[in-house]
């Protein structure tokens, strides 16, 4: 390695050696070499000192500056430099961490004389650290629906962007980037006071995006333009009616989805605590397009029985909501929504239900971790590209497409509530001694603290979407192997089932100390089918899609380990705890820890939480049984003749039979006898009881307060009973204290 090639620090600490920046693994140790690209997002009063920046050049022994404002940590394993204090434009970016799929987040400060800049991970650059393209550079070369799914992100985010004061991040078009299918933006843009943003500029910016390049649906898009302009559409209302439009859409292009699913115990346990759907292990059926990991805690036999009995209630729930979901009319996303929130609290309440009835406390009480996946059908196509992912705990949800690897869920844990709270930036936060510790899971406490995190996405190309618990999430193993096993399915280079198992060996022989379960679902987008254009309104067929070629840069050189042959066990390797983000429930969680192997079991101090609000259940989703139609006319009368002759013939019947009884009866009783005998006398005939049969006094089984379970007739539709909270949308409360639960 010549003095002036570009080097990166090993991150193990036993190593540390020096590695050319192409590498992805330690020519030493072969550990992993994270290559954590940022963006310097630059305060006005120091754009003179970035410019001095030359592309090659190290700031503070550490940063190599590798273009305008982008910057490669070439010590990944050294803590960031922190800010002196929280200002309020990074209490922002900490307090918008539930939206941190399409916005950065903060790794540190570079200090200067005259203030901080601000360095961002996540930001929108790709492997080699260039920008990804603006969303006006790539929209005339897309499908209509992906331009219709970048328009819902856009309009789904300005409101909690301007509610921090951050709306202008969505007016200027050199900020909007997009990464495949998702809308991210490069960093944050504060509004003037004195300038307030409205949405007629974001309207404007639109337009224009329209006229550069027409999509299929313009009037209605227009239309919609148009009740924005004038005020009399809200932005929710906009919301509701762009995606009516975006599935309507969406119905005309068909979708297959396949899903495979395995667990294992690992090479250190003794019993598999974890349990997903589909289990092609044990041959499990796939009848309905839903994935389900849980991983259990509670130790031993708990563990084991909350996650199992999890995935039992769940999966008929989840075919009964479908089957009311599979039918022509669009179902509003917040009722399927609040659909799969009461599911979850179903299951909470069962498995609270038996920790209550045991007298299970504290450690002893068993629980468990969910992350599913449901993606409905459509009664046009069977083809609603809508794909809903339900999350608790730290079992996690990735969605994958050629160029990037995403993790679309967010660990409920006391690391990402400090940065939720703005307590502390993430990494600051991960310094805690229980920063892994989870603030929630299903079956340690009542569903009025529980806040399951449900987020909506559409399925615009072909991906990939991997559930997983931490034993194969642990550590960044998906991030650093997704590009050898999970890239390949996209490119018809490896099986889903192939890839499931290469994903358990994985996690067995580079973190081998918990269980592992892993679904994979596989969506691909088919040709559009010819269709009428009056069949939908505001709807024909779509423009094939293009695809964005990958931009020129340097090759980077993929050193597998595994692909080696690298006897492990003997090469040091990096343990530290990984770096999970935070909760999507957007509530501020008690500290517990459920029982996982790689941190400590830790309970934290936090406050208690405002009391929540109670939870709508939609009734509309609900069948009522067809009643059979009464008989009219003479059928009627006919009818009832026949019964009223049938209940006569029955009752003579009855008292002809009756009759003959008592008269063999009394013949027995006088038949002479040869001995004489006093005079006959009736056996006397013990008078009838009055008393009334008194019901068993055994008691009922012990019930969970609130408890409901679900009813045989339609097990997805079953509230959870009338103190079922809703989500709350306060990333700000603060969180409920609970009692410690053991881990596993």
């Amino acid at each position: 390695m010549s003095s002036n090639e570009p080097i990166i620090y090993c991150p193990n600490p036993s190593c540390q050696s020096p590695n050319p920046q192409t590498h992805s693994f330690c020519q030493r140790c072969r550990t992993s070499l994270p290559h954590v690209y940022l963006w310097a997002s630059i305060p006005s009063e120091l754009a003179d000192t970035a410019q001095h920046w030359e592309t090659g050049s190290l700031l503070q022994d550490r940063y190599r500056v590798v273009g305008p404002q982008r910057l490669l940590d070439t010590r990944p394993s050294w803590m960031p430099q922190l800010p002196e204090e929280l200002s309020d434009t990074l209490l922002t970016y900490l307090k918008l961490q539930p939206w941190r799929l399409h916005l950065p987040e903060v790794y540190g400060v570079l200090s200067e004389e005259v203030g901080e800049i601000l360095l961002l991970e996540k930001s929108p650059l790709d492997e080699r650290g260039e920008l990804k393209p603006t969303l006006e550079q790539t929209w005339a070369g897309v499908s209509t629906l992906r331009k219709l799914a970048w328009l819902q992100q856009i309009l789904a985010l300005w409101t909690p962007l301007a509610q921090a004061g951050a709306a202008t991040s969505l007016l200027w078009p050199e900020n909007i980037r997009v990464d495949g299918p998702l809308v991210r933006l490069r960093e944050l843009l504060f509004d003037d006071i004195e300038h307030p943003v409205s949405e007629l500029q974001l309207v404007g910016l639109w337009s224009r995006w329209l006229a550069q390049s027409p999509v299929e649906q313009v009037p209605a898009l227009q239309e919609l333009c148009q009740s924005l302009t004038s005020g009399s559409l809200s932005i929710p209302e906009a919301q509701n009616k762009l995606d009516a439009i975006l599935v309507n859409h969406a119905r005309t292009v068909p979708l297959s989805i396949q899903i495979v699913g395995g667990t294992d115990t690992g090479p250190q346990r003794s019993q598999n605590e974890d349990t997903c759907y589909p289990n092609d292990r044990l041959g499990t059926s796939r009848e309905i397009r839903l994935g389900i990991v849980c991983d259990g805690i509670g130790g031993h036999e708990g563990g084991e029985v909350a996650s199992r009995q999890a995935v039992q209630t769940l999966r008929p729930q989840a075919q009964a909501l479908i089957t009311e979901l599979d039918q022509e009319n669009l179902t509003p996303p917040a009722v399927v929504a609040a659909q799969l929130d009461t599911m979850v609290r179903v299951v909470n309440n069962l498995i609270v239900g038996q920790n209550d009835s045991a007298s299970r406390e504290a450690r002893q009480r068993m629980g468990t971790t969910l992350v599913m996946a449901l993606a409905p059908a459509s009664g046009v196509s069977q083809s609603s590209h809508e794909l809903y992912i339900t999350h608790v705990g730290d079992s996690r949800a990735y969605w994958i497409s050629r160029d990037s690897c995403h993790q679309i869920t967010v660990d409920d844990d006391v690391a990402s509530r400090e940065v939720r709270l703005g307590h502390a930036l993430y990494r600051e936060a991960l310094q805690r001694s229980d920063a892994g510790a989870l603030t929630q899971a299903l079956g340690t406490r009542a569903s009025d603290f529980l806040h399951p995190s449900v987020q909506r996405f559409i399925l615009d190309d072909d991906c990939v979407i991997l559930l997983c618990s931490d034993g194969l999430s642990d550590y960044d193993r998906v991030e650093q192997y997704w590009t050898e096993t999970l890239r390949p399915i996209l490119d018809q280079q490896l099986s889903l089932t192939e890839a499931c198992t290469r994903l358990i060996e994985l996690a067995n022989t580079r973190n081998g100390h918990d269980n592992v379960s892993v679904v994979l679902i596989h969506a691909q987008l088919q040709p559009p089918k010819a269709i009428d254009p009056e069949s939908l309104e505001d709807t024909l067929p779509r423009n094939s899609t293009t695809t964005q070629a990958d931009a020129d840069g340097v090759p980077t050189i993929r050193e597998d380990p595994l692909a080696q042959g690298i006897d492990l066990g003997d090469v040091p390797t990096i343990r530290e705890d990984p770096l999970p983000p935070h909760s999507t429930s957007e509530q501020a969680e008690p500290s517990v820890r459920l029982g996982q192997s790689t941190a400590a079991a830790q309970v934290a101090e936090v406050e208690p939480l405002s009391e929540p609000q109670p939870t709508l259940i939609p009734g509309h989703l609900v069948k009522q049984p067809e009643l059979l139609p009464e008989p009219r006319g003479r059928w009627r009368e006919a009818t009832l003749a026949v019964l009223v002759l049938l209940a006569l013939g029955l009752g003579l019947g009855g008292w002809w039979f009756s009759d003959r009884a008592n008269q063999e009866q009394l013949r027995q009783l006088v038949q002479p006898s040869p001995v004489p005998t006093p005079e006959f006398s009736p056996l006397p005939t013990p008078a009838p009881s009055l008393e009334v049969p008194t019901p068993s006094q055994t008691p009922p089984a012990p019930t969970a307060p609130g408890l409901t379970s679900p009813a045989p007739a339609s097990p997805g539709l079953v509230s959870p009973g009338p103190t079922a909270p809703a989500v709350p949308t306060d990333p700000t409360a603060p969180a409920v204290p609970s009692p410690a639960v053991p881990p596993s």
